[in-house]
This record gives C-alpha cells, structure tokens and sequence, in this order.
C-alpha cells in the first residue's frame, strides 16, 4: 500500500499548531463576549476560560452542555458524569455511545440545531429530572473502564497468533502508558507504542497531552504501518489516533456501532445490539477474518518480578486497605502497597498465594494468564463478556446474573447487584476455593 509521505503534526503553513489553536479559541472567545453584550446578558453569563480545578466549577453547576462538532470521546464529559452532572451532547461526540445506553442525558443530532439545543437544556429545567439523570450519570463514570489492563491481556491471544503466522512481520503495539508493563516483555512483539490518556488533565486546554498525541502520530507515521488491528473496543480514542497515524487497513473485533466506522475496514461487524461475545472470541473472530488461524485463545504475561505483597489497590483506595491491613488479625505480615505497586511485580504475588479474592479488574485478569486459582465478584459487567473462558474450575466466578439483566444491561442507577452478593456467601466460596487450592498444591 502507498501510504505517501508522512507530513508534520507540528507546524501548518510554517505556523504552530498549538499556537494556532490558542489564537483561534482567543477569537471565538471574544465573539461569543460580544454576542453576550448584544443579548443584554453579560451579567448572566461568565467566561471563566482555562481552569486549573474544573472539578470545583462541575461541582456548583446542575447541567454540562458540549456541543462539539466532532470528538472521538471527550473526556470531559466522562469528568462531568463523575461529578454528577447530566450532559447534553452531540451525536458526533463517541461519548455518546455510553450515553446513550446508560441516559445519562441527551443527545442532538446536529450542533448547529440552536432550538434543538435549547429545547434540551430546557428539558432540564426539572429538578426530578436533573436529579434521576445525575445519578446514572455517576454511576455510569463510575462503572467506565479505568486501568485497561484486562483489556490489554485480551489482546495477547492475537499477538501470538499473528507472530505465528506471520514471523516476518514486524508486531508493534499501541497501548495506553500505564498498561506498558503488561506487554514489554512479551516474546511475540517487536515493539511497544505508549499514548497518553488523560488528555484534558495535563495543564490548561490538555497541551502536554495534546503534545504527546502529536509524538504518537508522528511515530505512527513513521512505521507507515500497513495493517492496524482494534483488538479490544473499550478505548474510544485509538481508531482516529491510528486513522491520523496513517493507516488505512484497520480491522476492529466485533462491537457495537460508532460514529468512527469509516475508518474501519470491516464495519460488518459492528452493530446497534448488546454484543455478548467473550472478548477473546471477539479477537478470535477478527483474526479468523484475516486468513490467522488461531489455536489457543488464553491470555498470556510475561514479566520480571521480585518482591511479594498482600493488598493492592489505586492511589484512592490507600487507606481503605490501610484500613483492611490493620484489622485483618496479623498487620504484621500485611503489606499495603496500594498506589505505588509496579505491575510486573503483581505476578510475584499471584505466583506464591494459594488463592485471588478479587472484582472484575486488571488483577484478575493477571490471575486468569498466571493460572492462579481465583474468585472474581462481578457487578456492572458480566462474566460472559470478560471472566475466564478457560479452567472454570480454578477460576470461579461468583455474581447475580438476574439483578444485572433487570437492570437493562448496564443501565443500573443503584448497582442491586453488587448489594446482591452476600458477605457470607461470599465466604463459604471463598474457603471452599481457598482449601481446594491449597490441597492441590501441596506444602509450601
């Protein structure tokens, strides 16, 4: 394929881009001040421009509007949904998609329709309606994948297939940096591409993220890749990042329909429905498509790992296992290492416990290509779509599959189905599973 020679994601027409964009949002500013003062009411209205704390501005408001042209997936309103407000959007933001299924507001097909627009926001008006709308809202930023890192492992069944069948090709991948460790040693890559995620945390208007995007497509360009695989759909910003990195052959696993499909090479696959297929069949299916046969579709981790540990979690959740540390009996051979805990070490850990107590996350997953015996608790996702496919009888999982369906799969306000999993259910699973595992591997 002739990809033609890649251009700079720095400069047009000699100028920079950035600069560009500042003077363009100056500009517009400054219209949108006067058509205030036409209006006769300026004095209603404040332009607060960039902001170094947007979470105490969403915190005062009742309502987020975004009117965007276009937008792969705006963090923004993924941020205003965690604080609680209803967003109104439009159809070409792929936010939209999450909004949609989960209502978390409203959507307008077309940003130039001002009535349609203002019919919307007057919609919310209603404090009920605010009210029922803000709390999908939170639940649904609460429920949207973080860490990425389960999706990542899913995507190792493919890696070994492609290097199987095409030894000669040179494998890149393109992750999110936080999930690099996950991949960086794995035999079947010659290379491992990292992006920035946080794109409007990084400074006023995101320019440190807006900068390393530019460092990716430029990257992207120069392997002048000839195919791009999506081998997992839960990253709405990828497809337009590979899309601007050059490539013009992407093959995505079958999911639901986005506003991005043209810039797939297979759209067939994409539908308005509830797809759900394991994710590793998913990939499956879309190797399959290609001419690569697939063999084996368990996930697979290869990193270096030293140092033993106990408890685990985000920066966030430091002290609840602190908390968990102390009062669990023995404190003394407790470690919290929750938020500074480098992620090849968490092998170590699997790799010398008897048994994995854990939710529907990346630890889990690690536990699932390890083979360390484990029970996952799910709640706001099923065990169909990303529980172990493999080795059920040392991979249990434990949820209420009734609650989750009644609740419109992923539309729950309240999440009944996490209230639904009993403390003391849970435990009569867990020593069952605990002594059978320690049975089966014998004296330490």
């Amino acid at each position: 394929m002739n990809q033609g020679e890649a251009g700079s994601a720095d400069t047009v027409g000699g100028e920079n881009v950035l600069e560009q964009a500042r003077r363009v949002l100056e500009i517009e500013a400054g219209a949108i001040r006067a058509l205030a003062d036409r209006l006769g009411i300026a004095d209603r209205v404040h332009f607060a421009g960039p902001v170094a704390d947007p979470e105490r501005w969403m915190a005062a408001a009742d309502l987020f509007v975004l009117p965007t042209i276009y937008d792969p997936f705006s963090n923004a309103c993924l941020e205003a949904m965690a604080s609680g407000l209803p967003v109104i959007t439009t159809t070409a933001n792929g936010a939209a998609e999450i909004m949609e299924e989960w209502r978390t507001g409203a959507l307008v097909p077309d940003p130039r329709d001002v009535a349609g627009l203002a019919d919307r926001m007057a919609e919310f008006l209603d404090p009920a309606r605010r009210q029922e709308r803000a709390a999908a809202a939170r639940a649904c930023a609460e429920a949207f994948p973080k860490d990425d890192i389960g999706d990542v492992l899913c995507t190792t069944p493919a890696l070994r297939a492609l290097h199987r069948a095409f030894p000669g090709a040179h494998l890149t991948i393109l992750v999110a940096e936080h999930c690099r460790a996950a991949v960086e040693r794995n035999p079947d890559l010659d290379e491992v591409l990292t992006y920035a995620k946080a794109k409007h945390r990084a400074g006023p208007l995101g320019l440190a993220a807006l900068w390393d995007l530019a460092r990716v497509i430029r990257a992207l360009r120069a392997h002048r890749c000839e195919l791009a695989l999506v081998p997992y759909i839960n990253d709405p910003d990828v497809i337009p990042l590979i899309y601007l990195g050059g490539s013009r052959i992407i093959f995505r696993t079958p999911g639901r329909n986005t506003i991005y499909r043209f810039m797939v090479a297979n759209p067939e696959v994409l539908s308005d429905g509830l797809n759900l297929e394991h994710a590793l069949v998913r990939v499956a299916t879309m190797l399959r498509q290609l001419g690569c046969p697939v063999a084996d579709i368990a996930p697979s981790l290869y990193v270096d790992a030293a140092r033993w540990l106990i408890l685990t979690g985000s920066p966030g959740e430091r002290r609840l296992c602190e908390s968990v540390r102390a009062a669990c009996g023995a404190p003394d051979r407790a470690v919290n290492a929750a938020g500074d805990l480098p992620l090849p070490d968490l092998p170590a850990l699997l790799g010398r416990v008897a048994w994995l107590l854990a939710n529907d996350t990346g630890v889990a997953h690690i536990a699932y290509a390890t083979g360390t015996p484990s029970l996952t608790l799910f709640w706001r996702s099923f065990p169909e779509l990303s529980g172990p496919l493999h080795g059920q009888d040392r991979h249990r999982v434990l949820y209420k599959g009734e609650q989750c369906r009644d609740c419109g799969e992923g539309q729950c306000v309240y999440p009944a189905c996490a209230n639904a999993i009993m403390l003391d259910e849970v435990l009569a699973v867990a020593r069952a599973a605990l002594g059978a595992a320690i049975t089966a591997r014998g004296p330490a």
